[in-house]
């Protein structure tokens, strides 16, 4: 299954996902009846020209991920990030999280910053920023101590400015640095700092959680796409797509619309 797809500059595609093979069929020896197959083996990331065939000038001998993908994002840069529970890639060790080049290698400068001691549920980015924020159950990336949300700049290093507040050992499962600078987190947590919240968080740039930014209410489900957008009124507001099935309350039918007041 193909699960992410990214536009080259050459109108290409990269795709990221669970899938272990390419197959295309052979017109020469196929007929209307019956098809002939050529199967490459091909795992988890792949190169697609613009005529949909395998680019296999792209991450040759690829042998995939030993693990699972559970998010990719694709940088300014052109680089793919791509996130989930493993431990190697392509016969290199990486710690659930890995930084591929526009030619498919693994990025070593972004390796060198480490990767999480538990597995990332989310990887997102936010391209005007040009940071990454990746959210799991993990409690370390390299050697930073952490209680499941990093803020990445774009080489791999960790913005330590933001330190996530404890979560009376629940996790978080996305999140997502605004454009304001603001980190949105949700997840099955219920006290944040040993304050009640729902499930759902907007922190400050350091891991803050300001009163007036967090009177949602309850919310449940996993994000897996967010929108910065404006509400009715003009006030910032975040557009929601994914498994979710209730905010501040309400039932909703997986896409939700929030308003953030300045």
């Amino acid at each position: 299954m193909v699960s992410y797809v990214f536009e080259t500059p050459d109108n290409g595609v990269i795709v990221v996902g669970s899938f272990t093979s390419y197959w295309k069929i052979d017109y020469a020896y196929s007929s209307r009846v019956n098809r002939y197959y050529i199967n490459t083996k091909v795992k988890n990331v792949a190169r697609l020209k613009e005529d949909g065939t395998l680019d296999s000038t792209f991450n040759v001998n690829n042998t995939g991920f030993n693990g699972f993908v559970n998010g990719a994002v694709k940088l300014n840069d052109g680089r793919i990030v791509i996130a989930g529970t493993f431990t190697n890639y392509n016969g290199k060790a990486v710690n659930n999280i890995v930084c591929l080049k526009p030619n498919g290698e693994v990025d070593e400068d972004f390796l060198s910053h480490g990767g999480t001691n538990l597995p990332i549920q989310s990887v997102t980015y936010n391209s005007t920023l040009n940071k990454l924020a990746i959210a799991g159950t993990f409690k370390t990336f390299g050697s930073v101590p952490t209680n499941g949300v990093v803020l990445l700049n774009a080489d791999g290093s960790v913005d330590q400015n933001f330190v996530l507040g404890d979560m009376d050992g629940e996790f978080p499962n996305y999140a997502y640095i605004l454009n304001s600078g603001k980190v949105f987190v949700t997840g099955s947590f219920s006290k944040y700092n040993g304050i009640n919240r729902g499930g759902v968080l907007i922190l400050e740039t350091d891991g803050t959680a300001k009163q007036e930014y967090n009177n949602l209410g309850s919310f449940r489900g996993t994000p897996t796409t967010l929108v910065e957008t404006t509400s009715s009124l003009g006030n910032p507001a975040i557009l929601l797509g994914g498994t979710i099935y209730e905010v501040g309350g309400k039932n909703v039918g997986h896409i939700v619309k929030i308003e953030i007041k300045n």
